[in-house]
């Protein structure tokens, strides 16, 4: 999956396993998950007790597709990473996988269901690094990056793949950054990112 070809697959460990469950209806899900609780299909990674809750998704819903995509994100970077995975910048990954398993197509085409959240311009990646707080606009941009570092010239890619061996390996977050992402020039970075973002378009769909 895209997960796995990003950063690798999930440790084989005995420790911190995954458990999924499966309920018939969303209302099963959510009196036992405050997380699910919040998803009209019951779906949500609870990650202090390591469970994935859903429920049968209903054939081509994309919308639920996405409710699936965002809540196994979370999981895997969790396993992957562990308490890292909720760094400033992995925290777009899921949004990511979300908006892209909505519409059924990669950025710079999105659902139309995600169009309030994309961002009309981008937090700097210096002060997306160095935020204290998670918030809305930060996971937007953190989002937007990642698909960035994707598909970006070699330097950029380059950078986000040390990064995220750097963090596999239990590196801080900060300290990993400081000796990939942030040590690229940062005005040509927020620069080229930008040109990225002008291109996003919105696709219509169910």
């Amino acid at each position: 999956g895209p997960i796995a070809e990003r950063y690798g697959g999930v440790p084989k460990s005995a420790k911190d396993p995954l458990v999924i469950v499966v309920h018939a209806n969303a209302a099963d899900s959510a009196n036992l998950s405050e997380e699910a609780a919040e998803d009209r299909y019951g779906t949500a990674f609870d990650q202090p007790n390591g469970t994935l809750f859903t429920i049968p998704l209903p054939k081509d819903d994309w919308i639920a597709a996405g409710s699936l995509a965002e809540a196994w994100t979370f999981a895997l970077m969790d396993q992957i990473f562990g308490v890292h995975f909720q760094s400033r910048l992995f925290a777009g990954e899921a949004l990511l996988q979300a908006c892209e398993r909505t519409g059924g197509r990669q950025f710079p085409l999105y659902h139309e269901r995600y169009a309030e959240l994309i961002p009309k311009k981008l937090i700097p990646f210096q002060e997306l690094a160095d935020a204290t707080k998670q918030t809305d606009a930060s996971e937007a941009s953190a989002m937007v990056y990642l698909a960035f570092f994707r598909v970006a010239g070699q330097r950029y890619s380059d950078a986000f793949i040390d990064y995220a061996k750097q963090i596999r390996a239990g590196t801080n977050p900060r300290v990993a950054l400081r000796r990939s992402l942030l040590a690229l020039d940062q005005g040509a970075l927020n620069e080229a990112a930008a040109e990225f973002l002008a291109t996003f378009r919105v696709i219509e769909g169910k």
